[in-house]
């Protein structure tokens, strides 16, 4: 069996030090991280809100990605998991 990749996005902090507001059920599985990573980069608006923040996760968690938005652009940011 092949790993599966789930994409959960993230809203901006507005608050320093409150909780990131995840922004979708993450219940599509991608069957590559490249599948996923293109899924997240061209993330749209959710009702008037862009994500901030996309992770890519494997079920085990083997594999965590964490990407952040930079102006028009994403980059690749220490996958450590959003704690709270």
């Amino acid at each position: 069996m092949s790993e599966r990749y789930k994409v959960f996005f993230y809203a901006a902090v507005v608050v320093p030090g409150s909780i990131p507001e995840c922004m979708s059920n993450p219940t599509t599985e991608f069957e590559s991280i490249e599948d996923a990573r293109s899924i997240g980069r061209g993330s749209a608006k959710w009702e008037g809100k862009q994500p901030n923040t996309f992770e890519i996760e494997t079920l085990d968690q083997k594999v965590r990605e964490r990407w952040v938005r930079d102006g028009d652009a994403w980059r690749q940011e220490h996958a450590k998991r959003l704690q709270w």
